[in-house]
């Protein structure tokens, strides 16, 4: 691992009519969310448990193929809230504004640990290649810095290159560039907050992250 590129995009969106404040407010809701057996899922059941609630008996979860199949099926009414990332939060709220942010899942995770970023996303290089070409990983990071400080200070810019090339529409990528939390983070602050994920999914589930926390050699310090 030689970066985590992006920070907490989870959110807890709340149907038309729904108040949900928090997650003890989700007791007896249907909530739907994307995946299943993935880290997605862990991070959602520690919170529930850590608020009280019993995953499997308080709330009735249900697991769809995709994130835009869980949008789709909120915009429909068919659920109380679900589990989103961005940029289907933005969607979703500009097709129905009724449809609002209930909870930001970093905050909770941010209260549980002591202040640790929700790490959603990392960069990875081989090892082989690291110990090859050192230097053009560190001209990388570099870049993929500058780029990510560029996706924040100039939103319009990046919303319309993000258009251009066709990853999502220039106004959806807008208007959640500023919820996305593009980042770059290396060196020390990278491997804590990897660290304090990591050892809560592999308290929950071993398997999660392979039957055993990395070792020092999995992080790239330079």
């Amino acid at each position: 691992m030689i970066a985590v590129s992006r920070l907490n995009v989870l959110y807890i969106m709340q149907a038309p009519g729904e108040q949900i404040n928090t997650l003890a407010d989700l007791r007896g809701k249907t909530l739907f969310s994307a995946g299943q057996g993935s880290t997605q899922e862990y991070v959602l059941e520690y919170l529930l448990r850590e608020a009280g609630l019993d995953p499997a008996a308080d709330l009735a979860i249900e697991y769809k193929g995709e994130h835009a199949q869980v949008a789709a099926l909120l915009l429909e009414g068919r659920c109380d809230a679900a589990l989103l990332p961005q940029p289907f939060v933005t969607t979703a709220a500009a097709r129905n504004p009724e449809i609002t942010r209930a909870i930001d899942i970093n905050a909770e995770w941010d209260a549980l640990t002591g202040g640790t970023e929700l790490a959603m996303s990392c960069i990875v290089v081989r090892s082989g290649f690291l110990a090859d070409h050192p230097q053009a990983v560190r001209d990388f990071l570099e870049d993929y810095a500058a780029s990510a400080r560029f996706a924040g200070a100039h939103v319009e810019k990046a919303a319309a290159l993000i258009g251009e090339f066709e990853i999502i529409p220039e106004e959806v990528a807008r208007q959640a560039i500023p919820y996305s939390n593009i980042d770059c983070v290396t060196g020390g602050e990278m491997k804590d907050a990897a660290q304090a994920y990591l050892r809560i999914l592999f308290e929950q589930n071993p398997a999660a992250v392979g039957g055993n926390l990395p070792d020092e050699g999995f992080y790239f310090l330079p």
